[in-house]
């Protein structure tokens, strides 16, 4: 979701600085692809970092894509970014659209800021792959849809990069090839080890964090219908040592769909000890268990447990990305560059997005369909 700026320029810096040298790279796809895209970054928090990082490493490995702009109105952060990555920076996405040296974007500003900017840009026929959530409330994801729906149908991509994570992937082949028989249950989890950024804007603990597992497991399990949803909320640590202000730190949701199958979510700011995200898919015939906490943040485990002991373990190492760098990152960097680069293919061959505004909203939907109850 909103994923911020950090907290100084300071900080900033040391994160940009973290990556490997930049300014030797030629930003130019191979002879013979297509026209490059012109991506610009709209936001140049931490998401925003990374999608520069990853737009220009695609550039130098041949990708049809440029890094074209960073837009950020915090001029003196966002100048850092620019900087090192040799490229203008504009202060809004009036000042973009009017430069004209960009025909893609990636809007990972404040989650607030989605609706404007996605509205600006789309209306100057840009295509863009938009951080989740979508835009703040339900209110306002149906009435960007509507104009999306009505005027740029195909213009969003939204960033739900679990969808190209290898470790889900290949846990998503294993369900569709019926390894764990009829799935009946999947639980998944993702809690940061330690408070939000100073600076942080969040829509709420709920919107901002279980998006992304709702997303998850409805993938997952091919897109059910909903018939109930039940949510517990409560502040039990992380408020009480943070300036950023949520209305809950510890949450759970649960989500009954058709065919007697359940979804339950665990998110929280509470665990400590590092940075957890954590699926287990229970089926007739046995279970998947992605990701189980452990002090390796390299590498992802995904076991099979079958109930005729015909058990497997595959392991997917992630990328380093350095020191000065969030947690969660490590985990889905090597996701988010794969959804990049889905979007970029797209964008160059003027293809539809695999994921689009619409998965937002029904994320959306089903995260608003039933109100916290406050523990």
């Amino acid at each position: 979701g909103n994923l911020g700026p950090l907290s100084s320029s300071a900080l900033l810096s040391s994160f940009v600085l973290s990556f490997l040298p930049l300014r030797e790279m030629e930003q130019a796809p191979k002879k013979g692809t297509s026209a490059p895209a012109r991506v610009a970054v709209v936001g140049a928090g931490r998401i925003g970092t990374l999608h520069a990082q990853h737009v220009f490493e695609l550039s130098k490995e041949g990708h049809a894509c440029v890094l074209a702009a960073i837009v950020d109105p915090i001029r003196d952060k966002a100048q850092v970014l620019a900087d090192k990555f040799g490229v203008p920076l504009f202060g809004d996405c009036a000042e973009l659209v009017a430069a004209g040296v960009a025909d893609a974007a990636v809007v990972c500003s404040s989650t607030q800021q989605h609706q404007a900017n996605v509205e600006a840009l789309t209306a100057a026929n840009f295509r863009l792959l938009v951080e989740k959530p979508l835009t703040s409330g339900i209110e306002s994801d149906r009435a960007l849809c509507a104009a999306l729906d009505s005027k740029a149908p195909n213009a969003v991509m939204l960033a739900f990069q679990r969808r190209f994570d290898a470790a889900l992937l290949w846990a998503k082949t294993q369900i569709d090839a019926g390894r764990i028989g009829k799935v009946f249950k999947v639980f998944s989890a993702l809690e940061d080890s330690n408070t939000p950024p100073q600076g942080y804007s969040s829509p709420g603990l709920v919107l901002d964090m279980a998006v992304h597992n709702v997303d998850e497991i409805t993938w997952l399990l091919d897109q059910p219908q909903v018939e109930k949803t039940t949510a517990v909320g409560t502040c039990v640590y992380n408020q009480s040592i943070t300036d950023v202000k949520e209305d809950y730190d510890d949450a759970m949701l649960y989500v009954q769909f058709k065919e007697k199958r359940l979804g339950i979510i665990q998110v929280s700011r509470n665990h400590v000890v590092g940075y957890r995200t954590e699926t287990i898919v229970y089926g007739s015939e046995g279970m998947l268990h992605i990701n189980p906490f452990k002090a390796d943040a390299l590498n992802v485990e995904v076991s099979v447990y079958r109930r005729d002991g015909n058990h497997e373990t595959k392991n997917f190492p992630t990328r380093d990305y350095g020191a000065n760098q969030p947690e969660f990152i490590g985990r889905f960097g090597l996701a988010y560059k794969a959804e990049l680069t889905e979007f970029v293919k797209c964008v160059a061959a003027q293809q539809p997005f695999p994921v689009t505004h619409r998965d937002g909203l029904r994320a959306m939907e089903i995260l608003t369909a039933s109100q916290v109850i406050e523990m």
